[in-house]
């Protein structure tokens, strides 16, 4: 297996034909629009594990998404994973997520691969997992803290809304709102856990330490 920084266009395509039988670069187009819109740019208000106080609003709203890039997991120059992530310095911190992977085994590798290649480029490394309603991965909440090292700060309760803008079938860059169901809306059943790790996350000595 190796590792490459990939565009969005390589990333979208291969969503697309993997995950969501063969559509058009606009099914996952729509997926991601939907992640950025309603997971990075979504307003929340949290109740923190390990904060002074609890957070409101667009908490996340630093997360650029016009600086999103991409690494991907090849097998014989077929890709076989992709990771988002964007990096904002000033902050030192970086946001990663939209996992799409083959397998779990892959989903890990190509986070920890993200995680050595830039943890001298962020401070504070933040992240989620929402289940169910979430990324094509296999990953769980306890792989994202055992195997991945992250630390859950809080979580909060949503609705699929990957289901509601029906975003594996729907082939229209704007769907007519007709077309959903605003009964999912009321329905919130997926559990959004967030996660945050540091660049010494990884250390043996503090790994032992947890």
């Amino acid at each position: 297996m190796i590792f490459k920084e990939v565009t969005g266009m390589d990333v979208m395509r291969w969503i697309s034909k993997r995950f969501q039988g063969d559509k058009t670069i606009i099914t996952a187009s729509n997926k991601l629009n939907c992640y950025k819109l309603h997971t990075c740019n979504e307003s929340y208000y949290l109740k923190c594990n390990d904060e002074t106080k609890d957070m409101k609003g667009n908490v996340f709203q630093w997360v650029n998404m016009k600086k999103w890039q991409y690494i991907a997991a090849f097998e014989n120059d077929t890709m076989i994973g992709a990771q988002g992530y964007v990096i904002v310095p000033s902050l030192g911190r970086m946001w990663d997520g939209f996992i799409h992977a083959e397998s779990k085994e892959i989903s890990i590798a190509l986070n920890k691969e993200l995680f050595h290649r830039t943890k001298d480029q962020w401070k504070i490394n933040y992240s989620e997992v929402t289940i169910p309603g979430g990324e094509e991965n296999g990953l769980t909440l306890e792989d994202f803290e055992t195997e991945l090292n992250y630390k859950v700060w809080s979580h909060c309760y949503v609705p699929d809304m990957y289901r509601y803008y029906k975003v594996d079938s729907l082939t229209e860059t704007a769907p007519n709102p007709k077309k959903f169901d605003k009964d999912i809306l009321t329905t919130k059943n997926c559990r959004r856990t967030f996660l945050k790790r540091f660049p010494n996350s990884f250390d043996e000595e503090i790994i032992y330490a947890s």
